[in-house]
């Protein structure tokens, strides 16, 4: 995934927004036969993965970057600070980060709270539909290119 995420980055974007990651382990020794079916059990071995949200800035240092961090069951203090080692790590110029364990989330998927960490502030959304979610996010990713580009 990084190689083809390398190969899109060598046209030149404005924001490059990555809602999802890819898995952060992959088969340290994939199998060259077929894996049979009657197997009681299996035992995988595996590597970790470049996280690819690390390697953007290196690639095109001016985009702005948006990352997010989904964590489950954590104390809203810890699911910042995670955020913030987030945007850090990355260099990314903003993390919206929730919890996706929480009970309400899983009794109303369509509903989610999120945090937005940036340099500068966190700023909770409240607990509303997916589809406010994403204006709001979209709202302040235009707030900070206006205000990094003088036209805020």
């Amino acid at each position: 995934m990084l190689n083809v995420v390398r190969k899109e980055m060598k046209q030149k974007f404005d924001i490059v927004i990555l809602a999802a990651a890819v898995s952060d382990y992959t088969l340290e020794k994939p199998s060259k036969t077929k894996i049979k079916s009657d197997l009681d059990k299996i035992v995988l071995k595996l590597k970790r993965v470049p996280k690819i949200i690390n390697q953007i800035k290196k690639i095109q240092k001016d985009v702005f970057l948006v990352g997010f961090k989904a964590e489950t069951n954590i104390s809203k203090e810890k699911l910042i600070n995670l955020a913030k080692r987030k945007l850090k790590e990355s260099n990314a110029d903003l993390i919206v980060a929730n919890d996706i364990g929480l009970e309400k989330y899983k009794k109303n998927p369509d509903y989610n709270n999120i945090i937005i960490v940036n340099s500068k502030k966190i700023t909770q959304s409240g607990w509303k539909k997916k589809s406010e979610i994403v204006r709001i996010i979209r709202k302040e990713i235009e707030r900070q290119i206006s205000t990094q580009s003088g036209f805020y």
